[in-house]
C-alpha cells in the first residue's frame, strides 16, 4: 500500500483506511510480540541491514496500537492530567533516549527517574525533552 496519511487531532484516521492496512507480527526490542504495517517493517528491515554494515544495531522499540488502546491511553491522560495536558503532551514510552541515560550513570538515572515527554505546540510543532516530572498550568 502506498500511502502518505497525516495523523492527528485535526486529521483522525478513517476506519477503511484501517481496514486496508496489512499487519505482521514481528519482535520488539524487548522480544516481545508486536504488530507492524507490513511495508512499513520492509523498509525497516531494508535500513537495519544497511546499518548493520556500518555496525549499527537498530530495533523496534514501539509498533501498532489498535484504536482502543491509543483510546485507554489517552483517557488515562484526561483522568489523571486533564482534556489540555492530554491533548499536548505525550510520554513516551520504552524511549531509547531513556535507555542511553541509564546506561551512562545507573545510580542517578535511578535516584532522578527522568521521563521522555514530547510537547505538541500549535503552530510550532513538536518539541522533545526529558524531565523527572512535567506539569501544565491550567
Amino acid at each position: 500500500m502506498k500511502y502518505k496519511v497525516l495523523v492527528n487531532k485535526e486529521n483522525k484516521i478513517k476506519d477503511k483506511f484501517l481496514t486496508k492496512i496489512e499487519l505482521i507480527t514481528t519482535k520488539d526490542v524487548d522480544n516481545l510480540d508486536v504488530q507492524v504495517e507490513k511495508e512499513t517493517y520492509n523498509a525497516y528491515l531494508k535500513l537495519k541491514d544497511f546499518l548493520a554494515t556500518k555496525d549499527v544495531t537498530i530495533g523496534i522499540a514501539s509498533a501498532y496500537r489498535s484504536k482502543e488502546y491509543q483510546q485507554e491511553i489517552y483517557d488515562e491522560y484526561i483522568k489523571k492530567y486533564g482534556k489540555d495536558y492530554a491533548d499536548k503532551v505525550v510520554e513516551v514510552i520504552d524511549s531509547e533516549w531513556l535507555e542511553e541515560l541509564k546506561k551512562i550513570n545507573e545510580e542517578d538515572f535511578s535516584y532522578w527517574k527522568p521521563k521522555h515527554y514530547i510537547l505538541y505546540l500549535d503552530g510550532f510543532g513538536m518539541y522533545q525533552f526529558i524531565a523527572q516530572s512535567l506539569e501544565v498550568e491550567k
